[in-house]
């Protein structure tokens, strides 16, 4: 698929230029007047040329048959596209928990999943704070205070968000289907029907945040390991990353707030899932990794 890097080029120095206006100003390098002179000869011009570019891109290869998605990364580019959906949906998940919502399809049962990031994240946030205010002590007045002043203004808004997602896109049991969530990344759409067995089991021997696949296993842990272990009668194909091709997985390993309660919501579901007949010609044995 043809691209256009250049368009690339006009937009990320545009960014560039505006970090360092930014930079100059808070420093007071830079006056308001001439900042904003910089920023309508220079800022404002090549943003206008990338997305003028840009645009011009994204229609071609509309027209050339691509997805809306295809034709986005193509001129944007797949980091920058993952990263910047990755951004939207965990300031998303922010605006969510301000409102004590979640995000469930009607219908559906949570089984929650952030308690065990949050303590620590907490802790994380304090440390942070006490540091930042030491070192504006310690720092003159200058760009390296306000460099790092945005710094940690955006490495606590991330952690605030890393346990906001996992608090706002819970796992959840809906008419069927079991979904498994690893904060906005939805993992795996297991069919209740192929469930085994289901029951708690606390393991602390594998920890941490992002999924994985080993020996036939899905885990997803959590900060304090993994809690409740599920077993499949059918292989479901699991893709724990885009650039990664999908993995069947007979077996899970997960992270829930309360496993007890988790185990009585999916048997409770999965019991009147299979008193049901199954229609002729049914999809339900095509489970999907997400």
């Amino acid at each position: 698929m043809r691209t256009w890097p250049w368009h690339r080029a006009a937009v990320a120095a545009s960014v560039a230029v505006l970090l360092v206006d930014a930079a100059l100003l808070g420093a007071g390098v830079l006056s308001i007047r001439t900042a904003g002179q910089l920023a309508l000869a220079v800022e404002f011009p090549l943003a206008a040329v990338g997305g003028w570019a840009g645009t011009r891109a994204y229609r071609a290869l509309r027209r050339g048959g691509s997805s809306a998605r295809e034709a986005v990364e193509a001129v944007l580019g797949q980091t920058a596209v993952r990263v910047a959906t990755a951004e939207w949906r965990a300031l998303r998940a922010l605006w969510l928990v301000a409102r004590r919502r979640t995000d469930l399809p009607a219908g559906a049962t949570a089984l929650p999943y952030g308690r065990g990031v949050t303590v620590p994240a907490l802790a994380f946030l304090g440390v942070t704070v006490v540091e930042t205010a030491v070192v504006h002590v310690l720092l003159p007045a200058g760009w390296v205070r306000v460099v790092l002043t945005a710094v940690t203004v955006y490495a606590c808004v991330a952690v605030v968000g890393l346990v906001a997602a996992r608090v706002a896109y819970p796992h959840h049991v809906t008419d069927g289907v079991l979904r498994l969530r690893n904060g906005v990344q939805d993992v795996l759409d297991v069919p209740l029907r192929h469930l085994a067995a289901v029951r708690p089991r606390r393991d602390i021997r594998r920890v941490g945040l992002l999924p994985a696949v080993e020996d036939g296993t899905l885990y997803l842990p959590s900060l304090d390991g993994t809690s409740l272990t599920i077993e499949l009668t059918t292989p479901v194909a699991t893709r724990v990353t885009r650039r990664r091709p999908p993995v069947p997985v007979t077996r899970i390993e997960l992270s829930v707030d309360d496993p007890r309660s988790a185990l009585a919501q999916v048997q409770s579901v999965a019991a009147a899932v299979r008193e049901r007949p199954v229609p002729s010609g049914s999809p339900d044995d095509d489970a999907s990794g997400r």
